[in-house]
This record gives C-alpha cells, sequence and structure tokens, in this order.
C-alpha cells in the first residue's frame, strides 16, 4: 500500500513537471524597439511579448548590464482566430520596459530565455546630443552640483538638484538619492523661482540634500532622472513625453587624520560648547541647582554627535537627563543642538570642582583639529541653609581647655530630624526647579516647532532597512530615530522611545547600535537584522499614530 501510495506521488509530481515544461516549450517571445538610435538623454522603449496562458516571468536582468531599467509595465491581450470554422485563441502578455543607456556607444539588448523560446540581440546607438537640441533647445534638463569635491568622512556635503523647464509640463520630481553608506537629509523640500539661460526663461524647481558618507574612498551621487509629459492635453491639442538625466557627481571621501586626539571623529563646519546656569551657582550643601550644557554643531547630523564625558565630581550628586537632540536648517546646511540637564546636590561644604569638558573636533573650513572647551571650575560650598553643627566642641569642669564629646542620644535625634528636614526640602525645591525647566522647555517646543524633514514614512523606513542591511549603525539610528518620531511623536531618546515598546530585545539592539556608532576603527563589525526585525515587528502589530501622505506638487508653472 505504501509503495502504491509512493507510485501516486511520483506520477503527479511528474505530470506537474511535463505540464509545466509543454507550457514553457509551448511560449513564444518576441522583442521589439521604438527605435535604434538615441542620446544619452532619452529613454529607450522596449517590448516583450510572450504568447502562452500562464507561462513564466521572462528574466530582464541581463539588460541592466548595458541600461538602466526605469519602468516597468505588464499588460494582457488575446486574439481569435477561424480556422475551417474551428476558432483558435491566443492569449499575449507584453513586458513593456522603460529603458536608459547606461554610456555612449554601441550597446545591446541581449537575447532573452523563457524555456525554448529566446529572443535576438537588438543593437542601439547611443549618441550624444547634437547641437540642434543642445541645452538651449531642450525643454527640460538637470543642473545638479555639490558645494565641495572632496570632503571628510561623515563630513557634510550639500547637494543641490534643479530641474529647469521652458513649458507648462507634469510629472514626479526625483526622490532623493539612495547611496549606500551614506546618510541623507533633505535640506530645502522645495524651492520654485525662474531663471534665464541663454537667452530663455525657465521655470525652476530646487531641491537641496545634506549628504554625510560614512566611509573613506569615491562617494558616486547617481544621477537624476525625470519623464514626464508636455502640455495638457484634450480635443485640440496632444500631450508630449519629455524626460532629462543628469550626470552622476563622484566625491573624493578622504579617511579621519592619524593623528586625530579624540576618543570620536567628528568633522563639523563649527562646533561649540556653552553651559546656562538655573541661577547664580552659589551652592548650599543639600541644595540642588540645574546646569544645561549645549552641544551646537554645523554641518552634522544629529546621530553624530558625540556623548559627553563624566560629569560626576567627589563631592556632589549628579543628577543628568538624557540628551535632547534637534536639528534645524541654515545657510550652511544641517546644525545639530544637544541640550543636556545636569542637577547638582552637593554632599560636603567646602570647594567642588567642576571638570572641563573637551571635545575634540575636525574643523573641516580651515581643515584642522580644533577643541570645544568648557574650562573646569571651582566653586565654593557653603553650609546647610539650618547652621546644624554635628559635633560641637563641649567645655569641662577641668580648665579651660575643651574637647569634643559625643552628643546623648537626644541631641542626635533633633539634630537628625533637622537634616531630614533640610534635606527633604532641598529636594522639593530641586525638584519643582527642574519640573519649572521641563514646563518651559516643552513651551518652547510647542511654540517653535521642528519642521518635519521627512514627511514620507515608507522612504524612512527604507533607509533604516538600507543601514541594517548594509551594518552602518550611525546610519541605521538616524533613521531609526526619524522614523520613531515620525510615527510616534518627540522624545528625548531612542531608548526611552524603546523602553515603552513590547517587542522584546529592541532596546539591547539599540544599545548594542550605539556602542558600535561610538567605537573607533569598526566600520563592517555591527550586523543590523535583529534590530530591522524588531522594528519590522513592531511596523506590522502597531500602527504609528501620525500617518502622512506624500505627493509632490505638479510642475506646471501656472
Amino acid at each position: 500500500m505504501k509503495q502504491r501510495t509512493l507510485k501516486s506521488l511520483g506520477s503527479v509530481t511528474l505530470c506537474m513537471i511535463l505540464a509545466l515544461v509543454s507550457l514553457t516549450a509551448g511560449a513564444t517571445m518576441t522583442a521589439t524597439i521604438d527605435r535604434n538610435q538615441m542620446t544619452e538623454f532619452e529613454v529607450l522603449t522596449l517590448t516583450v511579448r510572450v504568447s502562452g496562458d500562464g507561462v513564466d516571468r521572462p528574466d530582464f536582468d541581463p539588460i541592466e548590464r548595458d541600461f538602466e531599467i526605469i519602468n516597468t509595465q505588464t499588460r494582457q491581450s488575446s486574439s481569435f482566430s477561424f480556422v475551417n470554422g474551428r476558432q483558435t485563441s491566443t492569449v499575449y502578455t507584453d513586458y513593456i520596459l522603460s529603458l536608459r543607456a547606461r554610456r555612449l556607444g554601441e550597446l545591446t539588448i541581449p537575447a532573452l530565455y523563457l524555456g525554448a523560446a529566446r529572443t535576438q540581440p537588438i543593437r542601439i546607438q547611443v549618441v550624444e546630443t547634437s547641437a540642434g537640441t543642445s541645452r538651449q533647445n531642450r525643454l527640460v534638463f538637470f543642473d545638479t552640483s555639490v558645494d565641495t569635491p572632496e570632503t571628510y568622512v561623515q563630513g557634510q556635503i550639500i547637494y543641490s538638484v534643479k530641474l529647469l523647464y521652458a513649458d507648462s509640463v507634469s510629472g514626479d520630481f526625483p526622490p532623493p538619492p539612495s547611496i549606500e553608506n551614506a546618510v541623507v537629509e533633505t535640506i530645502e523640500s522645495e524651492k520654485r523661482y525662474e531663471t534665464t539661460v541663454d537667452n530663455r526663461r525657465y521655470y525652476v524647481l530646487e531641491k537641496q540634500y545634506a549628504i554625510f558618507p560614512q566611509r573613506s574612498g569615491t562617494l558616486t551621487i547617481p544621477r537624476e532622472a525625470f519623464i514626464g509629459t508636455r502640455g495638457r492635453g484634450g480635443l485640440f491639442s496632444s500631450r508630449q513625453r519629455v524626460n532629462a538625466v543628469s550626470k552622476p557627481i563622484d566625491v573624493s571621501v578622504l579617511p579621519a587624520p592619524a593623528g586625530f586626539s579624540g576618543q570620536q571623529w567628528i568633522a563639523a563646519r563649527n562646533l561649540e560648547l556653552t553651559e546656562e546656569w538655573s541661577a547664580t551657582p552659589v551652592l548650599k550643601v543639600g541644595e540642588p541647582i540645574n546646569r544645561m550644557i549645549r552641544l551646537t554643531a554645523s554641518g552634522v547630523a544629529s546621530s553624530q554627535l558625540p556623548p559627553l564625558p563624566d560629569l560626576t565630581p567627589d563631592t556632589a550628586k549628579i543628577y543628568a537627563d538624557p540628551p535632547e537632540l534637534t536639528e534645524f536648517v541654515n545657510e550652511n546646511g544641517i546644525v545639530s543642538v544637544a541640550s543636556t540637564t545636569v542637577g547638582i546636590v552637593p554632599i560636603s561644604e567646602g570647594e567642588l570642582r567642576l571638570p572641563e569638558i573637551r571635545i575634540p573636533w575636525w574643523n573641516t573650513v580651515t581643515n584642522r583639529e580644533e577643541i570645544a572647551l568648557i574650562p573646569a571650575r571651582t566653586i565654593q560650598v557653603l553650609p546647610a541653609a539650618s547652621g546644624a553643627t554635628l559635633n560641637p566642641p563641649v567645655p569641662t569642669s577641668e580648665g579651660n581647655s575643651s574637647i569634643p564629646v559625643v552628643a546623648g542620644s537626644g541631641v542626635w535625634s533633633w539634630v537628625s530630624l533637622v537634616l531630614a528636614i533640610a534635606l527633604a526640602g532641598s529636594l522639593l525645591l530641586w525638584w519643582r526647579t527642574w519640573t519649572h525647566l521641563q514646563s518651559l522647555r516643552n513651551d518652547e517646543t510647542m511654540a517653535s516647532p521642528r519642521t518635519d524633514l521627512h514627511p514620507d514614512e515608507p522612504g524612512i523606513f527604507g533607509r533604516l532597512e538600507s543601514a541594517c542591511k548594509n551594518g552602518n549603525a550611525a546610519a541605521a539610528l538616524h533613521a531609526l530615530r526619524l522614523w520613531a518620531q515620525h510615527r510616534d511623536g518627540a522624545f528625548n531618546s531612542l531608548r526611552q522611545w524603546a523602553a515603552g515598546k513590547d517587542t522584546t530585545g529592541l532596546l539591547a539592539e539599540i544599545e548594542e547600535a550605539e556602542q558600535q556608532q561610538y567605537a573607533r576603527d569598526s566600520h563592517g563589525d555591527w550586523q543590523g537584522s535583529d534590530l530591522l526585525a524588531y522594528c519590522r515587528e513592531l511596523r506590522r502589530g502597531e500602527p504609528g499614530k501620525r500617518r502622512e501622505a506624500s505627493a509632490l506638487a505638479p510642475l506646471n508653472p501656472a
């Protein structure tokens, strides 16, 4: 019985294989193009027709050796014929591919295979733009540029993309560039104006990005592509397809200099350390005071800001809040700010020495190392307000000499009570001061909300996926912070955000990524697959509080 069952299963499997082979073997496939010669700025249309119902999709990967596949559309149709009174039908599947040439010269669309069916290779001649179709005569073209041809790893590159069009056109502006081993921030989301090029007026749509390379070497910014239509269509007018392609841009990325003295590499246009006090720094034992330390860096992503060193003195207790990270944009690109509030409670009178805060950084403008510094300072700590003395000298009956005498239990009870009341009052005063500062900070945040530089949730999560897959801890943490802020609103730190989630292990993965981010000479050691898995689980199981649809405005100048 068992052998008969196995034979039956084998027969069914063999029949299925033979059926699939017969379907593929009976299919036919043809490939046609709309022209054999094109310029470097044009788009070629390749149509691959496959006959037969239920056949597989051809493999188009060989095409990408010479061409970039911009878009693929699928369309099905069928035809009927009558021969000697008998009706036959044929099902066709058309694959319509939009191709852009990767270089000049004679290129080839290779033969495509599907079982026994194959297409013939097609030769395409790609030529330079002629004088008759030069820039001043084109309807639409790109003007791309960077502010520097050379920078250091993690240094800022400002990338400008301008789309110039001479007539009413519609289409989608290209998304932010996707660059491996780089963090990309949007600086200017949309800027429209008019300009004149070679005595011809053009409308301009401009966007700007800040790019932070995470590895040394050559960073290639891929070319931009625009495909749109000219005209509004209708009864008496037709729509014309227009397209534009920019050229890729290479930027040389230098490694951190060997003589850099800092523990963590940071490249910036400018970096400053400042401090503010909640009151005049006159300290008393048990009375708290708040010290706010602010690190401001120009040309640096917030994910790349270094942590502050240990600020704990020997004669005081320290209560430090997690740093609050913010970003804004000015004429120099991204400006990141890390603000940390430190509560200081002296525990003994005398001198309280606060150590210096010293952060080495590399100035990308002057090309040299500099030091951001808050000098060490010494503050005199006064006795507690109660003025209680634990061991007062007590005079004796013999002579004028005095020796310290331990007070009785009754005296100690009163001393302990006074000290407890003073300490409780001091802690209450510190708590009220801290709460007031937090309230002021929240009011300031509500009055001046930071512009959301990344309204596209799928785009942000895509960058998180890319960074995790590439093992780039800094880029992954940056993308994770943006994605988490987008769905859940503002928070102080990623650790605080992760602690409020039910996903087990997310906090541990964030801590591991932060350790990798601040480690030196450890590129490629971090694996982001576990962090990505937790984020995907969170994304599937708990929809975010905010969902924003992202749509670009039409390019029509009217």
